[in-house]
């Protein structure tokens, strides 16, 4: 089997736009040098996800490469992340 799922907290560059009522607004994520725009956003509400440790993040589901992906905005810190989900190989 591949082993035990782990999760891990992807810090992120985000370009956003700033509405007048003080919305944010991913435009493009920056990941490893390499960046990609956001097609649009499809939903946006307060959630905490259970993998990672984070306080009182702000999730975005975007479209991004044609596909969904989730982004979390802490307000805290003032910080962008998203969560990668791989296999921890068990071992013999």
């Amino acid at each position: 089997m591949a082993g035990e799922v782990q999760y891990q907290r992807i810090n992120l560059d985000v370009d956003v736009r700033f509405k007048s009522d003080g919305t944010l607004i991913p435009q493009r994520v920056t990941y490893k040098a390499r960046q990609y725009p956001v097609s649009r956003i499809i939903g946006q509400r307060p959630f905490i996800p259970c993998e990672v440790r984070c306080k009182e993040p702000f999730e975005y589901t975007a479209i991004i490469r044609g596909r969904e992906k989730k982004l979390y905005y802490e307000y805290s810190t003032n910080t962008w992340f998203s969560i990668k989900q791989y296999y921890k190989a068990q071992r013999p």
